[in-house]
């Protein structure tokens, strides 16, 4: 995140997925989790980075950036998925992060 603030213009926004870390996710999707840790390393692209919701804003303000939206698996599914026809649903523990350079 420090690269990419280094060289965007000031107002720049990046938005990304990210998985919460382990423990804070419920025991009842754990298993989901792990399935999905298991497919994305058989294809070669493991989940490596876990952040945390809660301290999110002032680890990417310590990167130069301003923490704008960060929905949780709930919030997405308010927002993107509840009209939904095929079932698809946000996966639990995952989060939707909308950043803004300020550098």
């Amino acid at each position: 995140l420090r690269s990419l603030s280094s060289f965007a213009s000031p107002g720049s926004q990046l938005v990304f997925d990210y998985g919460i870390p382990q423990e804070q996710i419920e025991a009842s999707e754990q298993p989901a989790i792990q399935a999905l840790r298991k497919f994305t390393q058989r294809r070669g692209e493991p989940l490596l980075t876990e952040l945390d919701p809660h301290t999110l804003a002032d680890d990417v303000a310590a990167c130069g950036f301003e923490l704008i939206e960060n929905l949780s698996s709930t919030d997405q599914m308010t927002r993107y998925f509840s009209n939904r026809k095929d079932y698809l649903r946000p996966l639990a523990g995952s989060y939707f992060a909308r950043l803004r350079v300020y550098k």
